[in-house]
């Protein structure tokens, strides 16, 4: 099995094995975040069958690298549902066949088996109606294994063959090579974040800035190209940088995070990187021929030729000659020679000290001109992507935060969804409510686990019982034992005198009597109905055990009904921002009710309700443009939706 398989690498891989099943199985390819699922990776729309990749997890141990994703198998579903059950099973003999290729494919192509290895077994879960295009198909969560040490050493080739020759000190001339990077990147509102991966042919030891060339699909229009500032850090093979778009002269956008990227394709320009040598002192000593000199000294003999002795250490008459000639080999040596001149023949040992010629590696400092590479620090202006954190709306942080905890959760989101999610955050703040509301639940994701999800916390804070159901219009009972817990109890969490609920309501049933929010304890009430019998009314109680209040007769009971206490002697219900209470609103509270609120559902007594519901809020006593900033905000979050009233 192949070795060092880079995360790039798997995904060219992935691709191709749906090309080549094209015409019988999978005809598109897609990778991302689960929010782009419906296009591809050309950021077309995709022809279905199409297989779509999620990175979730990389676990790196000594010899391995293991890393979870989860691949989506998934076709389009007719609008009568009438082939539900066949996408079920094409995908499933898909998901199948996509890991026999890994486990048994050694003949096939591409031949993922030398690749990768997985451990079996490995889980799926079927789904139907997921994203915009309403699909089903098989979730695969696998578990792929690729085989590389932890030190990542063949990723780097250096060549050393030792020089030989003295005039070392000249090489360390920088050689330019190429840096081969694989790109990955993908795109924030506001911001583009490049990741590379790759191998450099050396080592680097400065930073070395990268000139990319962008080609960006944005929803207001426009292509851009030569994006700078982006940076190898130094000694480093990956890494990631991000620069801030309205810092790099796109015109079209307007500093906010409300745009859409729909594509992005990034190319490096090929970057020159010097190599450092490697100082090999212990090569560079190698002159050892200089102690050719000794071989003179045997015919040394005839003192009358001391003026060509002159070269050796034989003691010619003229003793002040000789130390001249050899300086740095032998000064101290000479001396001790001059009693015996048949000792020349020792002075043949001198050449053991030519050992200290290894003082003549300091040359090899020389190799600092690699120093030169420094001009590369002038790419410091990368400090610049950081205004993008300071120009995101309040709320924002907020609102990925609970998009993230809905998709963790299981629930499916799209960019319509997670973008009218932002803004309704972002609005929340900006119109003064966020304080107001103590939670909120938005019943996104089309699932259970995901509607439980507060706002405000990112946490699951509804116990669903019964009879629900659940999908990306809302969250609906049956109307004769569904409903869910909320956590949240008004004797702790509440303020006397000071409190209110609202329920979106989008659909309803004929012959409905029960209550949308309620709970009774010890006689004190929060409580919302909203009727759909002979008598189309909404009312019920705030805080109280006295008369409930009652509105004028509506149409139908759809709307956003916001039911609050005003003050100690007056309790309200509106429909759509509108009052329309009509008696029963001149109550004086009496206490806060000591348990939990009920959706669908009046705690303990039941009274269900068969509405769905696609907003749920809880706080204090709002102010009338308080309730028309919400009206507001949240019926165009739902329109934007598709499942307003």
């Amino acid at each position: 099995m192949l070795q060092y398989i880079s995360y790039h690498r798997i995904i060219d891989l992935f691709e191709q094995y749906q090309k080549s099943q094209e015409g019988i199985g999978l005809n598109s390819f897609g990778h991302g975040n689960l929010v782009m699922f419906g296009q591809t990776d050309s950021g077309m729309t995709p022809t279905y069958p199409m297989m779509f990749v999620t990175p979730q997890a990389v676990e790196y141990l000594e010899n391995t690298t293991n890393w979870t994703i989860q691949i989506l198998f998934a076709d389009r579903i007719n609008d009568d549902m009438s082939n539900e059950i066949d996408v079920i099973s094409d995908m499933s003999i898909q998901s199948k066949r996509f890991v026999s290729y890994i486990k048994r494919g050694f003949d096939q192509t591409p031949p993922l088996y030398n690749y990768m290895d997985c451990n079996l077994p490995v889980t799926s879960i079927p789904f139907l109606e997921r994203f915009n295009d309403y699909v089903g198909g098989i979730a695969l969560t696998v578990v792929l294994q690729v085989f590389e040490d932890i030190n990542a050493c063949d990723y780097y080739d250096f060549d050393v063959s030792p020089t030989q020759t003295p005039s070392s000190t000249p090489t360390p001339t920088p050689t330019p090579t190429n840096a081969v990077l694989n790109i990955v990147s993908y795109v924030d509102p506001g911001s583009i974040d490049v990741r590379f991966e790759g191998h450099l042919n050396h080592t680097i030891n400065d930073n070395i800035n990268l000139t990319i060339e962008q080609i960006l699909d944005i929803t207001t229009g426009g292509t851009y190209t030569a994006l700078t500032g982006l940076t190898i850090p130094s000694g480093s093979i990956s890494g990631s940088s991000s620069v801030y778009l309205a810092d790099a002269n796109f015109d079209a956008l307007s500093r906010t995070s409300t745009f859409g990227i729909t594509g992005a394709t990034i190319d490096v320009t090929p970057t020159t990187v010097f190599a450092t040598p490697t100082p090999t002192p212990g090569f560079t000593p190698t002159p050892t021929s200089t102690p050719t000199q000794t071989a003179t000294s045997t015919p040394t003999p005839t003192p009358t030729n001391t003026p060509t002795q002159t070269q050796t250490p034989t003691p010619s008459t003229s003793m002040g000659a000789t130390p001249t000639q050899t300086p740095s080999n032998t000064p101290t040596e000479t001396p001790t020679a001059t009693p015996t001149n048949t000792a020349t023949p020792t002075t043949t040992q001198t050449p053991t000290n030519t050992s200290t010629p290894t003082n003549t590696s300091t040359p090899t400092n020389t190799s600092t001109p690699t120093t030169t590479a420094t001009p590369t620090n002038t790419s410091t202006p990368t400090n610049t992507p950081t205004p993008s954190s300071t120009t995101l709306p309040s709320g924002t942080t907020e609102a990925n935060n609970y998009l993230n905890a809905v998709v963790s959760a299981g629930g499916t989101l799209s960019e319509t969804i997670s973008a009218a999610t932002i803004t309704l955050f972002t609005t929340l703040v900006s119109n003064n409510l966020w304080d107001k509301l103590t939670q909120f639940y938005p019943l996104l994701g089309g699932i259970g686990a995901s509607t439980a999800i507060e706002g405000k916390s990112a946490t699951s804070k509804i116990t669903w019982n019964g009879g629900m159901t659940f999908s990306s219009l809302g969250a609906k009972s049956n109307g004769t034992n569904a409903y869910g817990e909320i956590d949240y109890n008004d004797n702790t969490l509440g303020t006397t005198n000071s409190y209110h609920h609202s329920f979106y309501s989008n659909q309803a049933t004929a012959a409905d009597a029960g209550y949308s929010l309620g709970v009774s304890q010890g006689g004190h009430q929060n409580a919302l109905y909203i009727f759909d019998n002979t008598s189309s009314l909404a009312g019920g109680r705030i805080q109280t055990s006295g008369t409930s209040m009652f509105s004028t007769a509506l149409a139908n009971s759809l709307g956003y009904f916001i039911q609050q206490r005003n003050n100690a002697t007056d309790q309200r219900v509106y429909k759509n921002a509108v009052d329309i209470t009509n008696g029963g609103n001149a109550v004086a509270s009496s206490g806060r009710p000591n348990a939990n609120l009920w959706v669908f559902a009046r705690n303990p007594l039941g009274n269900y309700t068969n509405k769905r519901c696609a907003f749920i809020t809880i706080g204090s006593t709002l102010s009338a443009g308080d309730r028309t900033n919400l009206q507001n905000a949240v019926h165009t979050f739902n329109t934007t939706l598709g499942r307003n009233y």
